[in-house]
């Protein structure tokens, strides 16, 4: 059970960073956005994946959307833990970290370019 919410808390952590990526590229002055935009949003890999019966698992090319997915089976009775049919996935933000390192080169290299230099 711990398990289970370590790994929701951290997929919540993944997708929170991948905002935050792509909000410091919205608010940054910077040549063609729409793609800086896109890698948080699409490269997200390897990815963790924990499930109540099978344990943890690895996946090298698995596509989440923001880097964080969440699916729950139906079971009969609303107020079981739902702790059988879970399945609680998680990558690592890879595209964000890329923004994170090379925000602050592609800033200036529009500021040179701006300037003429």
């Amino acid at each position: 059970m711990t398990t289970s919410i370590i790994f929701s808390l951290l997929g919540w952590v993944v997708a929170a960073v991948n905002f935050y990526a792509i909000y410091k590229v919205w608010k940054a002055n910077v040549f063609s956005k729409w793609w800086k935009i896109l890698l948080p949003i699409l490269i997200n890999l390897p990815t963790l994946t924990y499930t109540a019966v099978q344990g943890v698992g690895f996946q090298l090319l698995h596509f989440l959307l923001f880097g964080k997915g969440v699916a729950q089976n139906y079971q009969s009775n609303p107020f079981e833990p739902i702790v059988a049919g879970e399945t609680i996935s998680f990558a690592l933000p890879l595209g964000a970290l890329y923004v994170f390192y090379k925000l602050d080169n592609w800033v200036r290299t529009k500021e040179y370019a701006e300037e003429g230099i």
